[in-house]
């Protein structure tokens, strides 16, 4: 959650350095970002996904899929084909230390 709030924090900085053109579309953005975050928040805590994981995840999972594709084909993915090559492989530099983590726990059980 806090790298996407940095993502965000990055995209309104750069909204209101191209001035109010962005504002509407910004605003969209932010609140189909937070209506997403909400949903799966809710359906991860309530333990609706623990239930039964596998069959749930595969709603979740088309449906991450088509939001990130939806979010590339608009202006957002515009925005990022601007972005340096290294700053984007620098944003995924959390997962090596996520995936060493979730190694570990399966190991353990």
């Amino acid at each position: 959650m806090l790298i996407v709030a940095a993502l965000f924090a990055g995209l309104v900085r750069n909204a209101r350095s191209q001035g109010a053109a962005m504002e509407p579309r910004l605003r969209r953005f932010a609140a189909g970002l937070g209506l997403w975050l909400a949903a799966v928040a809710v359906a991860a805590g309530s333990g609706w996904m623990a239930d039964s994981p596998m069959p749930r995840l595969m709603i979740v999972l088309p449906a991450t899929v088509l939001v990130s594709l939806a979010a590339g084909c608009s202006w957002a993915g515009e925005w990022f084909t601007g972005l340096p090559l290294p700053l984007l492989v620098g944003f995924q530099a959390f997962r090596l230390p996520l995936e060493l983590i979730l190694h570990d726990w399966a190991a353990t059980g």
